[in-house]
C-alpha cells in the first residue's frame, strides 16, 4: 500500500505532500476525475490531489501457488497504447489497463503456447471495476470514449459492462482514447504498424447502436508516430503537412502553426499527452532581421480541454530546449513547466515536413531573459561589436529523452515521480504555478 505525508510546501518546488509505495518503481501517473492515478509494479492507486491519500487501489499481483501475501508476484503490463499499458478516457473518468496473463508455456522453446491479455476498465473516481475480460492472441486494440469501451471489434457500455453491437467485420478500433462519444476505427486491411507517415481512419458517432454506425461516419487523415495515430484527449493529429488537430466528435480542426501566415510554417515535431499537444514549428522563409540569423523556431501548445492554442514565449522555449538537453531517462521532474504542458508525453517525435528541416538547421528564437542569463555566465551577452544580437541560436530538443512520470491533476496539483530521492517508490504533489 501507500502512505501519505503532508509537507509544508513553502516554495514552488516544495511538495504539498508525498506518498510512498511498497513498490520498486512508478510506471505511469495519469490524471483522473478526483486526483492522480498511479500505476506501479504491484498495483494501481487512486490518490486524492489535495492530500495524497489513497482513495482506492487495484492489485496487479497474483499468488505463485504458495502464500499469497508472502509470495505475490506482479503481473506484467501489456503494451496497448504508445508503448504503455494504461490510459484514460477523454474525460478522465475511466482507466483501461492491460495485463499479460499468458501461461508460462507460451514463452517455452518447446511449446509456442498462446498469448492472453487481460483488459480491466475501472472508474478513476472510485476504483470500481466496470469491465474485466481476457483476449486471446496478439495484444488487442483497446479504445475508450467517455461512455464506451471497444476491444478489437467488440463494443461495451462502460458503465454497466453490457456488450453492444460489434463493429463491422472489416473494421477494428485503434488503441487509446477515442472521441468523447465517437469511436475511431481503421480498416483491418490497413496495417497500423506499417511505417508510413499517415493513415486513413473513420470516426463513428453511433458505434454499438442497433441502427449501425456507417451512415454517419467521417474520414480522418491522421499522422502516424511509430506506426500509431496521435490520438489524445478526444482529438487526433492530422497529417503533419496540414499542421492541424481534429476534434474526433465534431470534425473541427485547429491549426498548430498559429494564426500568422500558417502556410509559411512547418510542423516539425509533436509531443502529445492526454491534456496537451506541443507543436514545434519552423518558419520556412525567414522574414525581417531573422534572415541574418536563421529560421525562427516557435513552440505552440494546444490544450485538449479548452481547444485553444498558446504560443510559448521565447524565454520559455529557450528554457525547455536547454532543460531537455540536460535530461537523462532517470532525471527527476523539473519544476516549473515552462510551456504549460505538464503530463509526460505519450508521443514525442520528429515528423517529416516537406522542407525536411533537420537538427543541423540554423534555428533561432528572439533574444530573451533566459538566453541573456546564459550569455552573461559565458562572459557577455554581446557580439564583437558590443551589440546584443536580436536572435539567439537554438537546436531542436531530443524528443526521445523524457523525464519520469508526471501529470497535472484536479485542483491544479502536479503529481510527479520523486523516487530518485528514496529507496522506495515515491510520488509528490505540488501546486501548479499560476499563469
Amino acid at each position: 500500500m501507500a502512505a501519505a505525508t503532508v509537507g509544508k510546501g513553502k516554495t514552488g518546488t516544495d511538495p504539498m505532500w508525498t506518498a510512498a509505495f511498497d513498490d520498486s518503481s512508478v510506471h505511469e501517473i495519469l490524471a483522473g476525475v478526483r486526483g492522480a492515478v498511479v500505476v506501479t509494479r504491484n498495483g494501481i492507486y487512486g490518490l486524492d490531489s489535495s492530500t495524497g491519500k489513497v482513495t482506492w487501489s487495484f492489485a496487479t499481483t497474483e499468488p505463485n501457488g504458495r502464500s499469497y501475501r508472502e509470495n505475490a508476484e506482479p503481473l506484467k503490463g501489456a503494451s496497448i497504447y504508445g508503448g504503455r499499458s494504461a490510459f484514460t478516457s477523454p474525460n478522465g473518468a475511466w482507466l483501461a489497463y492491460a495485463l499479460n496473463v499468458s501461461p508460462e508455456s507460451s514463452f517455452s522453446d518447446t511449446d509456442s503456447g498462446v498469448d492472453v491479455t487481460r483488459v480491466v476498465v475501472l472508474s478513476t473516481n472510485t476504483g470500481r471495476v466496470a469491465l474485466d475480460t481476457q483476449v486471446t492472441g496478439a495484444a488487442p486494440a483497446v479504445q475508450l470514449t467517455d461512455s464506451k469501451t471497444v476491444i478489437n471489434r467488440k463494443v461495451y457500455d462502460t458503465a454497466d459492462g453490457r456488450e453492444l453491437r460489434p463493429l463491422d467485420e472489416e473494421k477494428t478500433a485503434i488503441s487509446g482514447p477515442g472521441g468523447h462519444s465517437a469511436v475511431v476505427v481503421r480498416d483491418k486491411q490497413e496495417d497500423s504498424q506499417y511505417q508510413r507517415p499517415v493513415i486513413d481512419l473513420e470516426a463513428l458517432p453511433n458505434a454499438g447502436s442497433s441502427s449501425g454506425s456507417f451512415l454517419s461516419s467521417r474520414r480522418i487523415e491522421a499522422q502516424l508516430i511509430a506506426g500509431q495515430p496521435v490520438n489524445v484527449g478526444g482529438w487526433i493529429a492530422n497529417a503533419a503537412g496540414d499542421g492541424t488537430v481534429e476534434n474526433i466528435d465534431s470534425g473541427e480542426t485547429v491549426s498548430l502553426k498559429g494564426e500568422d501566415k500558417p502556410d509559411n510554417w512547418a510542423l516539425v515535431a509533436i509531443q502529445a499527452s492526454a491534456q496537451a499537444v506541443s507543436a514545434w514549428t519552423v518558419q520556412d522563409e525567414a522574414e525581417g532581421q531573422a534572415k541574418k540569423f536563421g529560421h525562427p523556431l516557435v513552440l505552440n501548445v494546444f490544450d485538449t480541454r479548452s481547444g485553444k492554442v498558446t504560443a510559448v514565449d521565447p524565454a520559455g522555449t529557450y528554457r525547455i530546449i536547454k532543460q531537455n538537453h540536460e535530461l537523462t531517462p532517470d532525471s527527476p521532474y523539473s519544476y516549473p513547466p515552462y510551456s504549460g504542458a505538464v503530463d509526460t508525453p505519450v508521443f514525442s517525435a520528429r515528423v517529416d515536413d516537406e522542407n525536411h528541416h533537420s537538427f543541423s538547421d540554423r534555428l533561432v528564437v528572439p533574444q530573451n531573459d533566459a538566453a541573456r542569463q546564459d550569455a552573461e555566465q559565458d562572459r557577455g551577452a554581446t557580439d564583437s561589436g558590443g551589440h546584443e544580437p536580436e536572435w539567439v541560436s537554438v537546436s531542436l530538443p531530443r524528443f526521445w529523452v523524457t523525464a519520469g512520470p508526471v501529470a497535472l491533476c484536479p485542483g491544479g496539483v502536479i503529481v510527479s515521480d520523486d523516487s530518485h530521492s528514496s529507496a522506495s517508490a515515491v510520488v509528490a504533489g505540488r501546486k501548479a504555478p499560476q499563469r
